[in-house]
């Protein structure tokens, strides 16, 4: 028996849609064998034992998961990703810096990604090139096949009999970083003006979060050219709504945010039995043969009674379902790709030289939940000189008359290698502890300090954050040869300056010598 433990963001992400339209329907069609749970990150931080034999992240962007995965791969468990949305293509957008960073320091601990579509697996994989990635689709829901034939059946004979058509947008109406949502709606609302151009009454219904419906986004759909009403999402009234509905109206922008995205929607309207009409950039094109391009052809079809979900194409529809969402097959490739990597031993049970198992470096927004959880797991909490907070730290990075310091507890001296250990200084307390100075020129192999002058102004601390946290990273690694290093950084402005691979290229340079 193998179990699968799903890592996710919070207690509330079990209601969200990631959750109930992946992991539970893989859940039910897992393979003999195999069990698929899931548990919060904050649960699994707090815990003494990981039963589960593998572990995967999803939508976790935050230092305690990279804390989290280090240590489960350092007691032998094995550790995957999941990846649902494209935050990572747009390096011109400095506001997702942040999840772009964050899958870099989370690579070192990945050993196997899944993602939703080829479009996002090709993104990620270059972010984490080592780590064989798998494509696991969402897989559909259960239904009835007779209950979807006599509904496709009933809503095609009404539709045409009263030549009206009930038209339903539904989904997620904003995102705090992509105009999606009732943006794309409006953006291709000028389509649904083709309904009454043509002869055929229609009226939309937008069934969305409540949050979208701002005074701007309320601003937006007025502009819309069809009568319509709104109606606040819930998982049920969905399901109601698109049973009754006879269209689906599914735009979709062309931004990379977008093209990333599964067939879910257009699915789970089909399996309502309605037609889709899907405008803007062709995500559905593998469901082709049952989704419309423009409304003129969906109403030319309608008048042939021969539209494209109708009783005797069913069975195609049944064949693309088994081919693109099959729960069984969804189910099985997801548990293959999680257990086909053979388990690794224990670093504890290793010969490896004794030492910490991660130095957690902390940026300039680094909280101080962030430096208990370090200790908690025995790692060493390291100050960089942008890190504000007063904190017992065991390793320290100070910028001290203008050069960068090098300062470590002493109970830690005995980790170090004995010819570094040999050239520290007593500097005696700060704050809680005892320290050493570590000449940081011997640490690194130069001839002269890091020349270090911080500026007084807000912002001078920007210019030189990314080689600074450079020369500390590569420090850590080479103090504690056998310990990860993980940088905590919530900070926007920091994290911008380490956009997309700036700040490896800083690290490499400091390696070879380059101050």
């Amino acid at each position: 028996m193998t179990t699968i433990c799903i890592v996710i963001q919070s207690p509330e992400f079990v209601s969200s849609a990631g959750m109930r339209i992946r992991y539970l329907r893989l859940a039910s069609a897992a393979p003999l064998g195999t069990t698929i749970t899931y548990a919060p990150i904050a649960e699994l931080l707090q815990t003494k034992t990981y039963d589960a034999e593998i572990y995967i992240f999803s939508k976790t962007f935050m230092p305690e998961a990279l804390i989290l995965a280090c240590h489960l791969q350092k007691i032998g468990k094995i550790v995957g990703q999941d990846f649902f949305d494209d935050y990572f293509s747009q390096m011109d957008d400095a506001r997702l810096a942040r999840f772009q960073c964050w899958v870099r320091e989370m690579e070192p601990f990945t050993d196997f990604v899944l993602g939703t579509t080829e479009r996002l697996t090709s993104v990620i994989a270059e972010y984490m090139p080592r780590a064989p990635i798998t494509i696991v689709p969402d897989p559909i829901e259960a239904f009835d096949r007779s209950d979807l034939a006599h509904r496709v059946s009933d809503k095609i004979r009404t539709a045409s009999a009263s030549r009206r058509l009930s038209i339903y947008w539904f989904g997620i109406g904003d995102n705090p970083f992509f105009s999606v949502g009732v943006r794309d709606l409006v953006a291709y609302g000028g389509d649904l003006a083709r309904f009454k151009a043509l002869g055929w009454d229609a009226t939309l219904t937008v069934l969305t979060n409540t949050r979208a419906l701002s005074s701007e986004g309320l601003a937006l759909l007025r502009t819309l050219p069809i009568d319509f009403r709104i109606m606040e999402w819930t998982e049920a009234r969905e399901d109601e709504s698109l049973k009754a509905a006879d269209v689906a109206f599914i735009p979709v922008g062309g931004q990379g945010f977008s093209r990333a995205k599964s067939l879910n929607r257009c699915l789970t309207a089909l399996l309502r039995g309605c037609q889709v009409l899907s405008r803007g950039y062709p995500l559905y094109r593998s469901l082709g043969e049952f989704v419309y391009r423009s409304a003129d052809d969906l109403v030319a079809d309608l008048e042939l009674g021969q539209v494209k979900l109708r009783g005797s194409q069913l069975p195609r529809l049944y064949e693309l379902l088994d081919a693109h969402a099959s729960p069984a097959e969804a189910a099985a490739t997801f548990g293959s790709a999680a257990t086909s990597l053979p388990m690794r031993p224990s670093e504890k049970d290793s010969s490896r030289r004794a030492g910490p198992p991660l130095c957690l470096i902390h940026g300039r927004n680094s909280d101080t939940s962030i430096h208990k959880l370090a200790a908690r797991f025995g790692g060493l909490s390291v100050r960089s000189p942008f890190h504000e907070k007063t904190l017992n730290y065991q390793l320290r990075f100070d910028s001290i008359g203008g050069e960068l310091r090098c300062r470590i507890e002493k109970s830690r001296m005995k980790f170090l290698d004995p010819d570094l250990a040999t050239a520290a200084i007593d500097v005696g307390r700060i704050m809680d502890l005892e320290f050493c100075d570590l000449p940081l020129s011997r640490i690194m192999g130069w001839n002269d300090p890091f020349p270090l002058a911080m500026g007084s102004d807000r912002f001078s601390w920007l210019a030189v954050y990314p080689s600074v946290m450079g020369v500390i990273r590569t420090a850590c690694q080479r103090l504690f040869p056998s310990a990860s290093v993980i940088v905590s950084e919530q900070h926007q402005l920091a994290l911008a300056t380490m956009h997309g691979d700036a700040y490896p290229r800083a690290t490499t340079a400091i390696r070879s010598g380059v101050a």
